[in-house]
């Protein structure tokens, strides 16, 4: 699940993250890979199934 506010998305029941640079953020979830690209992203806090990216986001693709 996915909450997205302006400069704030937060990713509930992921399952492993992929790639983590300040212009792409991907993870597993389920049996589906999240791209999110944008400028300066950057994990505000994460735990075991959640994690809160700030940055400013640009596009999410799901593949």
């Amino acid at each position: 699940m996915l909450c997205i506010q302006k400069n704030r998305i937060l990713i509930k029941h992921y399952q492993l993250i992929i790639t983590l640079e300040s212009t792409i953020f991907e993870c597993k979830m389920n049996q589906q890979i999240i791209s999110i690209k944008g400028k300066n992203i950057e994990i505000r806090y994460y735990s075991q199934d959640e994690i809160m990216l700030m940055g400013e986001f640009t596009s999410i693709i799901f593949s």
